[in-house]
């Protein structure tokens, strides 16, 4: 009886990743891993071409991982950053007779479609020094193009643009959002008819009354949001953080990059 309960004992206290069965490297040469089915075939020649020119030209190497879930791989209470890390050191990314894994400059960009999250776990030979650049890629390609289903896509984007950043080149511009371009198309039209009625009728046109009421509006608002009752509500709410979250969406900028890997990195989800 004592030895039962000394192995639930010891099973209960065994870590999260203990029964945790990674996906098995590819072949020397393939770059792109879609067990989640998710790359169109197209995308995953053009992903690839990008990853053969950077180990080609940089001898760096960039993998593309795609998986349904962590928990098919036994890792249902591990974090992505955990599971990246993990799957990072497992593969030995980056490593190779002259490279030790302290040195490692190799990438991953890992995503978990039905966890709906995230990882670019960067080497430990990269330090922290990517991981502005990490979050920007995520939060300008990876997440906008997964929060419409369009993985295969935003994967295309996400990989050149890592290429870029471990290239030291400048990172593309953010796609504009359909909200912002209609943001400024009535940003636009707006700002014409103002134009046009102070031409037409000076003070007494109608942009001068409509402006009237808008600052006006304005103005109670930002007298609401700045009385002595809301700043003091707000107050205590007040922190310092690397992360936003939403219901829907969310990324984090990590400076640790996993437990096993120790290198930089970034976390997203959508």
């Amino acid at each position: 009886m004592k030895t039962l309960a000394l192995l639930a004992a010891l099973l209960l206290a065994m870590p999260a990743h203990a029964a945790l069965h990674l996906p098995p490297a590819p072949p020397t040469g393939q770059y792109v891993v879609d067990l989640a089915s998710v790359i169109r075939p197209e995308d995953a020649q053009e992903i690839q071409a990008t990853a053969e020119r950077l180990w080609t030209e940089q001898e760096i190497p960039l993998f593309v991982v795609t998986i349904d879930t962590m928990a098919r791989y036994g890792g249902a209470r591990m974090s992505i950053e955990d599971f990246a890390s993990q799957l990072f050191r497992e593969w030995g990314i980056g490593v190779s007779g002259a490279v030790s894994p302290e040195d490692s400059k190799g990438v991953l960009l890992l995503v978990s479609k039905l966890d709906r999250k995230a990882r670019i776990e960067m080497g430990p030979g990269w330090g922290q020094e990517k991981d502005a650049s990490c979050w920007s890629i995520l939060q300008d390609h990876l997440i906008p193009a997964f929060k419409k289903e369009r993985h295969s896509s935003g994967l295309v984007l996400g990989a050149s643009a890592l290429d870029l950043m471990v290239r030291g080149q400048e990172l593309p511009r953010a796609p504009m959002s359909q909200e912002r371009m209609l943001g400024y198309a009535g940003g636009g039209a707006l700002g014409l008819f103002t134009l046009i009625s102070l031409l037409r009728s000076g003070t007494q046109g109608y942009a001068w009354g409509f402006w009237s009421i808008v600052f006006s509006a304005l103005w109670a608002i930002l007298g609401a949001l700045l009385s002595p009752r809301r700043r003091h509500h707000h107050h205590h709410g007040w922190g310092h953080s690397h992360s936003s979250s939403s219901s829907s969406s969310s990324s984090s900028w990590s400076s640790g990059g996993g437990s096993s890997s120790r290198g930089g990195g970034a976390t997203g989800s959508w």
